[in-house]
């Protein structure tokens, strides 16, 4: 029996929710997603914008015991695969752009920079990749010419501090281009 436990997992719902809110760190929201014994924190976990990684809402969706919990994890995940598919494939524009501009996912804007129809997708999906390692992945792998170059020039104009491997990828993409 633990004397003292975390106010997340308070029997008190609104003081559970409350201190999940303020959790930023995903690997704690997985635990208490998990864990928790108030389901309105898991629930709230669930629900939080830092909790992103698919194959944790995968796992949740297809195991937790409370059909609450795994519903809210399955709807989540479906809900951004659905945004991203919106960003690949819609023929309205503006749907589009707001669709990406909805998506924080790193490895959903990955895809949609790679493979999106429309180009205003996929430079505007570019344009949301904040890790270097997926601006030069797409730089390399990307299907489209200014994807690539738009993915290049981010990471050279940018104050990432890139890996010496990373580097060479990079000028090795320059002389090819």
């Amino acid at each position: 029996m633990r004397l003292f436990r975390p106010a997340w997992d308070s029997k008190n719902e609104k003081r559970a929710v409350k201190a999940v809110n303020k959790l930023k760190d995903e690997t704690k929201l997985v635990h208490v997603a998990k864990e928790a014994r108030c389901l309105q924190a898991r629930l709230a976990a669930i629900g939080n914008k830092k909790l992103t990684d698919p194959n944790v809402l995968a796992d949740i969706a297809k195991n937790d015991e409370d059909s609450t919990v795994s519903t809210a994890a399955f709807i989540k995940l479906i809900s951004k695969n659905l945004i991203a598919a919106t960003a690949n494939y819609d023929e309205n524009s503006d749907v589009r752009l707001k669709a990406v501009g909805s998506l924080d996912d790193q490895d959903l804007l990955v895809s949609v920079a790679k493979k999106a129809r429309y180009s205003d997708a996929r430079i505007a999906a570019v344009k949301k990749l904040t890790d270097p390692k997926l601006l030069v992945d797409v730089a390399k792998n990307a299907g489209y010419g200014d994807v690539r170059m738009i993915a290049t020039n981010r990471v050279v104009d940018s104050d990432f501090d890139i890996e010496e491997d990373l580097l060479i990828d990079l000028i090795q993409i320059c002389s090819n281009e």
